[in-house]
């Protein structure tokens, strides 16, 4: 059709609606391309006409078809002869089946959706037992090294009763040389290094026995389980905590916030994980695990820092926006603040110079 004009194309239109009345295209006074195009299309209206005759419908053909129609939709309409008991439950499945299984499907899914969500909770659980025990590990170490440092102090004080009582003989051998003559004095030096030399050896020896002892009480010591690992193995389990209703938690989220914001952390973080061990809205329990977070990042904890972050996208994915707004709102990291206090104080270092 690229090579007809339009005013050629509405002309060939035009002759097509007449297309099986004409028998001479020459009268149309058409362009040589049109008749030929028309000429055409005859042809193939021909073939047409003879593979598909045409056949005119008899009177009763409607009729037919009605009643064929009637025949095939009359079982779905009512109750089959001889069914007598399936009558009120083919009503029923037909009027309600269109909410049925819906309802049916939803349901489905919202199990599926909390079965797969509840895996990433159980995380969450895992960091809080983690961070518990961490800090019972740090105060178990901090017992421990007291317990090792004082009988260290008791080995100095007996190593240094020795030494003293190894001078005293020293000094009267000098005073004894001094009382007598130059040969007596001689005699007297010699026996002074004797007994500096049996002495020092003492020396050595109350040294190795004292190592010895700190060796034997440090074993001890570590054998010896300290108490407060004991009392913390002896804690009865906590019990579950209160189930937070929606009012609850948001206020909690709140206060959590102002303290974050204050550079209360440890609050902070007490409020927030409260919030995800007892709250059921999913929206709190990301807000939480993001700032506990953005605390985190505020202690220079990066690290830690994305996990919750990570844990809190998967729980709400629009909690990143909340998270952008307050890590501008929030104190910088105390390594920044101690970088900036060095740079402050060089200076009056170097005016005091």
């Amino acid at each position: 059709m690229a090579e007809f004009q339009p005013r050629e194309l509405d002309e060939l239109e035009d002759a097509l609606e007449l297309l099986e009345d004409l028998d001479e295209l020459e009268s149309l006074e058409l362009s040589p391309a049109l008749t030929g195009r028309l000429s055409e299309y005859q042809d193939v209206l021909a073939l047409c006409r003879e593979a598909f005759p045409q056949e005119e419908p008899s009177e009763t053909a409607l009729l037919d078809v009605l009643a064929e129609a009637r025949e095939v939709s009359r079982p779905s309409l009512g109750v089959e002869e001889g069914a007598v008991g399936e009558g009120p439950w083919r009503r029923f499945w037909e009027r309600w089946r269109g909410t049925l299984l819906p309802a049916a499907a939803l349901a489905g899914t919202a199990a599926a959706v909390l079965w797969m969500l509840e895996p990433q909770r159980e995380s969450t659980d895992d960091l809080l037992t983690e961070d518990a025990a961490k800090l019972a590990d740090a105060d178990a170490d901090a017992d421990a090294d007291g317990v090792e440092e004082r009988p260290a102090s008791k080995a100095e004080e007996r190593s240094a009763e020795p030494a003293s009582s190894a001078v005293e003989p020293i000094g009267e051998s000098e005073g004894a040389a001094g009382s007598k003559g130059e040969d007596a004095g001689a005699s007297e030096a010699a026996a002074a290094s004797e007994d500096d030399a049996s002495s020092g050896a003492a020396t050595l020896d109350s040294d190795s026995d004292d190592g010895g002892d700190e060796k034997v009480e440090a074993k001890a010591n570590e054998r010896r389980p300290s108490t407060k690992s004991k009392a913390v193995a002896e804690l009865p389990a906590e019990p579950a905590p209160t189930p937070l209703s929606k009012n609850e938690a948001w206020d909690l989220l709140t206060e959590a916030d102002r303290a974050r914001l204050s550079g209360r952390c440890t609050r902070a973080n007490e409020l927030y994980k409260r919030v995800i061990s007892a709250s059921a809205i999913s929206q709190a329990v990301a807000q939480a695990k993001a700032g506990v977070g953005l605390c985190l990042e505020q202690q220079d904890r990066d690290a830690e820092a994305q996990t919750w972050y990570d844990e809190a996208r998967a729980d709400n994915p629009a909690v990143q926006a909340w998270i952008d707004t307050q890590r501008d709102e929030q104190p910088l990291p105390s390594k920044s603040g101690k970088s900036r206090s060095k740079k402050s104080a060089a200076p009056d270092l170097e005016d005091a110079l």
